[in-house]
């Protein structure tokens, strides 16, 4: 019987060659930092990654093509599959998309609030994205007073 892993990663990586370099910064940052266990799925669009994802090839990552969506949006959806799948075989379930960097730290963070905060609230993100220099919180459109 295997162990309960700590956290299992679902990235929605769409195909576009400039949009590789997020997809390394996204894996490496899992990679390199974070001190617990964890699996890595990432759904793509794609049959074959691109070379540059050698460097990655092992039992950490799983690859799920799909390549007859019915639109190209319902890449985000396909995570929920592995999360029915997984649930019962890790402590957190993460979705991403290939452009999202969560330092350690603040995964660490989001666990100590989750622990006060639940079960009367759930913690989130909000993301910022950058561009030339200057940070943008996309999830908010309307001005909040």
């Amino acid at each position: 019987m295997e162990m309960k892993k700590d956290l299992l990663i679902c990235i929605a990586f769409h195909y576009n060659s400039d949009r590789l370099k997020y997809l390394q910064q996204v894996l490496s940052n899992f990679i390199d930092n974070y001190k617990c266990s964890f699996d890595i799925i990432i759904d793509t669009n794609i049959a074959d990654l691109p070379s540059a994802y050698s460097l990655y090839n092992n039992k950490l990552i799983t690859v799920h093509t799909h390549t007859n969506l019915q639109h190209p949006f319902y890449l985000v959806w396909q995570h929920r599959k592995h999360v029915k799948e997984n649930i019962d075989n890790y402590d957190v379930v993460a979705y991403f998309e290939d452009d999202i960097l969560l330092p350690y730290e603040n995964y660490l963070n989001y666990l100590e609030n989750f622990k006060i905060l639940w079960p009367l609230f759930v913690p989130a993100f909000i993301r910022i994205e950058e561009n030339n220099g200057e940070q943008f919180v996309t999830d908010i459109v309307e001005p909040v007073y």
